[in-house]
């Protein structure tokens, strides 16, 4: 009797040891990585550098243009809203701009002859560009390549100078036209996105009549028609509201 209690003892212990020696402890899945999401509303700002040229020319006989170029830093701050559909991201931003000086340079005639002796032009923005647009965008993971393009303004001045009086005239108005360009952003630290952008700007041609300065009787024999394009380069800055990733809960199975 004592050795089939044994016996009977070391078989259900076998089949014990077998049957936990079959089972499987499954470890933990990790969860997938987390899917970035570019939808939401941002703020943020810029800077970097600007380069413009404007042709100018005179309205009535004698002929005479006078060109008018500059390099200079360039900044400020922008806000925009966009929406995310799988890889393409759309949205709009308006942005204001501010060149470090406001003198976009200074030109003599050409011919000499078709001016007074020790005239010159210069012509100054004030203070701000002014856009809105559009932005489209290939969004991958952290990364979104885009092209943007839209509105664009900027006031301006044209100051007369002559060989002792300086400004002798002063011409204002208003540049508009639009813009178009492109860039990249990456998601740099949670909401925080950083990118590099490149834009063009291309302003319609602006007729102005000059006034005597400060007086301010018209000149109309001055009469000018000024053209202004740029182009910037810029370092961005944004925080985006709304979360910029979506990450799954973990998953075990034991």
């Amino acid at each position: 009797m004592k050795r089939l209690l044994f016996a009977s003892t070391a078989i259900a212990f076998a089949m014990g040891s077998a049957t936990a020696a079959d089972m499987r402890v499954k470890a933990p899945i990790a969860s997938p990585p987390p899917v970035y999401s570019w939808t939401g509303v941002y703020f943020g700002g810029f800077v970097g550098g600007l380069w413009s040229k404007t042709d100018n020319a005179f309205v009535f006989p004698p002929p005479g243009t006078i060109a008018q170029s500059s390099s200079q830093g360039f900044g400020g701050g922008f806000g925009g809203a966009q929406a995310q559909f799988q890889n393409l991201v759309i949205g709009v931003e308006a942005g204001v701009g501010a060149p470090f000086t406001t003198n976009f340079g200074s030109g003599t005639c050409n011919p000499l002859a078709a001016c007074s002796a020790g005239f010159t032009m210069t012509e100054t923005v004030k203070d701000r560009i002014t856009t809105v647009g559009g932005r489209v965008g290939l969004a991958w993971d952290r990364w979104m390549l885009y092209a943007s393009g839209g509105f664009a303004d900027a006031p301006f001045t044209q100051a007369i100078c002559g060989p002792v009086v300086c400004p002798a005239q002063v011409a204002t108005g208003e540049h508009r036209g639009g813009y178009y360009g492109g860039g990249i952003d990456v998601m740099v630290y949670g909401s925080w996105i950083a990118g590099f952008e490149y834009r063009h700007y291309q302003f319609d041609t602006q007729t102005v009549v000059p006034f005597l300065f400060p007086t301010g009787g018209p000149v109309v024999a001055n009469t000018i028609t000024s053209r202004l394009r740029l182009d910037t380069a810029v370092f961005r800055l944004s925080y985006l509201f709304g979360g910029p990733a979506i990450a799954s809960p973990i998953a075990a199975k034991y």
